[in-house]
This record gives structure tokens, sequence and C-alpha cells, in this order.
């Protein structure tokens, strides 16, 4: 089993064990029942893979339990972030919202 660093980014694991396994997007998205554009949009680190799709990449890559359950892990906190994000931003729109409206 190969220890994931922990600096990688999940679309950088993702990506570099598709290309070791010698897979085309393409043709991982057909093993895996996804879309092509969504296996593109993970790579970059456009999307964020639901945890259905960690699995059947995972074992279509060959990644061990252990692996897959550091993807799912990385998943979740990309998606915390994102939330996190989002909810900054709410926050410094409405906060310019109502420094407007005080003018």
């Amino acid at each position: 089993m190969e220890k994931i660093d922990d600096n990688m980014r999940l679309w950088e694991i993702i990506k570099e064990r598709r290309l070791k396994s010698g897979l085309s997007q393409k043709e991982l998205a057909k093993l895996a029942e996804a879309k092509e554009e969504t296996i593109m949009h993970i790579e970059i680190g456009r999307a964020i893979p639901t945890d259905e799709t960690i699995w059947a990449v995972g074992a279509i890559l060959c990644l061990s339990r252990g692996e897959i359950q550091e993807c799912l892990a990385l998943a979740t906190e990309h998606k915390r972030n994102r939330q996190l994000y989002h909810a900054e931003y709410v926050l410094r729109m409405a906060s310019r919202f109502l420094d407007r409206k005080r003018r």
C-alpha cells in the first residue's frame, strides 16, 4: 500500500494514479460509470467527487481500502472548506450591503 502524501490534494492523487495505471480520462470515466467531464473536473480540482465515485475510481485504480478512506477524508475536508468559503463570502456580501444602506 502506497502512503498518500499529506500535502497532496485529492485531485492530484486521482490523476497521478490514473496516469500510473495507463488509463485515459475517458477510459476511467467509462469504467467508473461517470462522465468524462466529471473525471476531468475532479482532476483539475473543479469538482469534489461523491463517495460513490471515490469508491468506484479507487477500485478501478487498485487503491487499498486505507487509501480510499484517506481520499474520502480529503473529499470531506474539501467540502467543509468550500462550505466555509461560501459562508464567509455571504457574510462579506451582507456586510457590504448593510454598509451601503447605512450611508
